[in-house]
């Protein structure tokens, strides 16, 4: 390696010609100043004018005195200028005015998989999300104003209700008593404790589960609880219902929800179960609804008992207007109809339409979600898009709104009819729907619940919340009236309270002072219009400055310089005196570590070329030392192996199955992915091949429970151009379907381009697949690797083809001849493992007995010399 050379370079000391990436944490040209008593702003403005150009606004007026300077950052430095004011003796405070970000993000780690809640932009450049966050600012979901536990009914293969992302937001019969075998609530059901299982009528929810986890996964995983992933819902209940295998097994898993909540309307709640929702992710493709009357007319049962109920339309590219579908062709008010968007904001081709059947498209196809095993892992189909529209709907019932939450007990009818129109006038605009479904739109959360709110008779919200001016001391709470004629109150409280902070008839902005330092602050409005007065509502938080430790969305800001020196900024955290910042390569064990304060940028030299790197820091905030936070990786340059733009590699579910192993010349890799997604391993290895190159190779799948056959594909990119061809750059792919370790060999070509390309290695269930994002498979697992090419060593490879392996099949003895190389000759079984080593020092003709040495079956022989690989199939019978 080379010699490592830092260089420290202070924040107020860069100059505009240094190049660096910062994610900026304030308004450039802004600088908030708090006077000093009998202090006039007109004195600092002419004292500064003179070298900086200020202009200033009245933040607060007495007894704060808060003005905002404002100056052009382009012309002058402004650390300098901060600096000089906070010199300035008749100056109590200045500071930057930092950006402010509303912390309606649950702390789900599994939450940055989930691209449909928060992705700005699909490639269409148009807003490619649900605007959850949005839509989690006015309600994430529970109870209705009233007190009301909201329920949602999932109908399914069952579930894993062991699970560890669903806490407490499965529904429970408390009526019944487990276990026992007694109906103890008499309403039909025996052990109906957690749910029912049509199939074999009894309590047994959690056989199988392995499609119906990651539905309800979508509806209602819990949120903000520091575990997987987030649901539509962070709170509800789940109500889980195994059935739906034929018509009236479908029919007997909605006579489930209907029974809780008639019983529930019946009894003004004091008993069975406020479902608002049931979903459905099956169905019978080109079922026509006029064959299906008892089946379609369920849908208006249980809409006039207050349930809307969606349904996911056939995976096939078919209008179901024509074609047919149930349920999805069934023309209830009271069902919503599902076809899969994907990531890029356009409806999946294998996706069912119909401008009559299909009412509106959602998020389903890659969406990340909850799976078997305490698993997490990507769903699709519109099986994964319904439970996001059933999620929306029991958003909306836990909205702020008194007269919404007031109908759906007076007239549950009339509440479902508008909740579907919420849902349905709330969709955003789509091309690829247009003219193909009812509302041409897709879901969208937040204009669902606005439609709500816009349409709830009282009093209107405030909105437009957000949060400005945070320091150590303080923040600024803004919002917005809809209407001038409102009052609002405003309470708060951190973490470290019990009690809220209550203040009345506030007007924004709002300054909240004395706060505590380092602590989860959460903000709720109320309005009140003459008589009527809303609840307290919203999610609003922020966390305070003052914490020894990064903020969770703090990362370096990495530039790299060459493939051998990066640039790299270390976040700023105000409570921290200084800072240890340690790097390593991912192979080393050893960090090297630099003494740093926060905020500094630092050039890094002598690193490896094509080499990725960890890299982590330990504050020090009062002489205490803080937990290492460990920063996102960064590989060094690659060349063309990571340069070249290549297509997005395959994306596919690898909960089931993954790629374990691949080995090429006794060079393996353990890739261990278990139930991750597709990985690029640019910089993690790199495999050596030469020129002219017999290469064998072994590839190992892996599997979470049962096995399934696979289908393997390998390219590496010769030319270097950015694309995999299949023609010489397909340079293995697998005789057929196999669930163990595909054995085979390749050649290099001897006029291939020397230095690092890219390898692209693909195993799919069932069928080939492509070689690009596109790929024809769901299940499977792609992995990207540098490959370096060296020059050939000179030596012939055509006599190694000359060997003769026989008899074949054979029955105790196998014959080896012409052989022109000292090598080792291996056997593995179709699974992998070695079954016979041995050295061949010289050429000649070799004899061995198989006779007690292998079972009959399927071999592979393989000779390895310095200079290539033969391998041969071999059957013992």
């Amino acid at each position: 390696m080379r010699s490592l050379v830092i260089t420290l370079i202070f924040g107020m000391l860069l100059s505009s010609n240094f190049i660096y990436s910062q994610k900026l944490d304030y308004v450039q040209g802004d600088i908030l100043i708090q006077l000093e008593d009998n202090i006039s702003i007109v004195q600092i403005k002419r004292t500064f004018d003179l070298r900086y150009d200020l202009d200033y606004d009245l933040v607060t007026s007495l007894p704060f005195l808060i003005y905002k300077l404002r100056f052009d950052f382009t012309e002058f430095d402004e650390y300098e200028i901060l600096k000089s004011l906070k010199n300035d003796k008749r100056i109590r405070y200045a500071q930057f005015n930092h950006l402010i970000e509303e912390r309606v993000i649950p702390n789900d780690p599994g939450f940055s998989n989930q691209w449909q809640y928060l992705q700005e932009v699909g490639s269409n450049g148009m807003n490619a999300d649900l605007d959850a966050d949005l839509a989690w600012n006015i309600t994430t979901g529970g109870l209705t104003v009233n007190g009301d536990t909201i329920v949602a009914c999932v109908i399914d293969d069952g579930i894993v209700d062991n699970h560890e992302d669903f806490g407490d937001n499965l529904w429970v019969n408390h009526m019944e008593i487990p276990g026992n075998n007694i109906d103890d609530d008499n309403n039909g059901y025996i052990d109906d404790y957690l749910g029912w299982d049509t199939y074999s009528n009894n309590g047994n929810i959690h056989t199988d589960g392995s499609h119906g986890t990651p539905v309800a996964g979508i509806v209602g995983a819990q949120g903000n609880n520091g575990i997987g992933v987030t649901g539509v819902n962070w709170d509800i209940k789940l109500m889980i219902v195994r059935g739906g295998g034929n018509e009236a097994n479908a029919l007997a898993s909605y006579a489930y929800p209907y029974y809780f909540r008639q019983l529930y309307n019946q009894t003004d709640g004091a008993q069975g179960a406020f479902v608002v929702a049931t979903n459905a992710s099956w169905g019978t493709n080109f079922g026509n609804p006029d064959d299906a009357p008892i089946w379609c007319n369920f849908y208006d049962a249980l809409g006039e008992e207050g349930i809307l109920s969606c349904g996911a339309t056939a995976n096939l590219n078919i209008n179901v207007d024509s074609e047919g579908d149930l349920p999805t062709g069934c023309s209830s008010e009271y069902l919503i109809s599902v076809t899969n968007m994907d990531r890029n904001d356009e409806k999946v081709i294998g996706a069912g339409y119909g401008v009559n059947s299909i009412d509106l498209g959602a998020f389903g196809e890659e969406t990340w979600t909850t799976n078997w095993n305490n698993n997490y892992s990507p769903f699709g189909g519109t099986s994964g898009a319904t439970p996001h529209v059933t999620g929306a709907i029991a958003l909306l019932y836990s909205a702020p709104c008194s007269s919404f939450a007031d109908l759906a007990l007076q007239d549950p009818a009339l509440a479902a009819t508008l909740g579907r129109q919420y849902i349905l006038d709330g969709v955003e605009p789509n091309e690829s729907l247009l003219g193909i479904t009812a509302t041409g739109g897709r879901l969208n959360l937040n204009n669902s619940i606005l439609n709500l709110m816009t349409n709830c008779s009282g009093c209107p919200i405030s909105t437009n919340i957000e949060f400005t001016d945070l320091d150590l001391d303080g923040f600024t709470v803004n919002w917005v009236d809809t209407d001038e004629n409102t009052e609002t109150n405003l309470r708060f409280r951190s973490e470290l309270d019990a009690d809220w902070t209550i203040i009345e008839n506030v007007t924004s902005p709002f300054e909240i002072t004395d706060i505590d330092r380092c602590a989860q602050y959460t903000v709720e409005l109320q309005s009140i219009c003459d008589t009527i007065s809303n609840v307290f509502f919203g999610n609003y938080q922020l966390e305070t400055e003052g914490c020894c430790a990064f903020g969770e969305e703090q990362f370096l800001n990495i530039t790299e310089v060459s493939a051998f020196e990066i640039s790299l900024t270390i976040p700023t955290v105000l409570a921290a005196d200084n800072a240890r910042f340690e790097y390593k390569s991912v192979t080393s064990s050893d960090w090297i570590s630099i003494e740093i304060e926060t905020g500094e940028t630092i050039i890094i030299d002598g690193l490896e070329e094509c080499t990725r790197y960890q890299f982590r820091s330990q504050l020090e905030c009062g002489g205490t030392l803080s937990n290492y936070y460990n920063f996102d990786n960064f590989t060094t340059s690659c060349s063309e192996c990571s340069d070249l733009e290549y297509c997005e590699i395959p994306f596919v579910n690898a909960g089931f199955e993954w790629i374990e192993e691949v080995s090429f010349l006794k060079d393996t890799f353990n890739t261990g992915q278990g139930a991750g997604s597709n990985e690029n391993f640019l910089g993690i290895k790199t495999f050596n091949f030469r020129q002219d190159q017999y290469v064998d190779l072994h590839l190992t799948p892996g599997f979470a429970q049962s096995t399934f056959d696979e289908y393997w594909k390998v390219w590496i990119d010769y030319d270097k151009n950015g694309v995999f061809n299949d023609g010489v750059e397909l340079v293995y792919q697998s005789e057929g379907l196999s669930d163990t370790t595909n054995v085979g060999e390749f050649r290099v070509p001897f006029d291939t381009e020397l230095g690092l390309t890219r390898m692209r290695i693909v195993m799919s269930f069932d069928a080939p697949s492509f070689s690009c994002g596109d790929a024809n498979f769901d299940f499977g697992q792609s992995e990207d690797y540098c490959v370096y090419i060296d020059e050939s060593s000179g030596v012939s490879q055509t006599r190694l083809f000359n060997i003769d392996m026989f008899p074949n099949p054979t029955f105790d003895e196998l014959k080896l001849r012409n052989v022109f190389e000292p090598g080792i000759i291996e056997i593995y079984s179709a699974s992998g493992q070695v079954k016979f080593t041995e050295s061949i020092d010289g050429i000649g003709s070799y004899s061995y007995s198989l006779k007690h040495l292998i079972d009959p079956g399927v071999y592979f022989v393989v000779f390895t010399t310095r200079e290539g690989v033969w391998s041969e199939k071999l059957i013992k019978i």
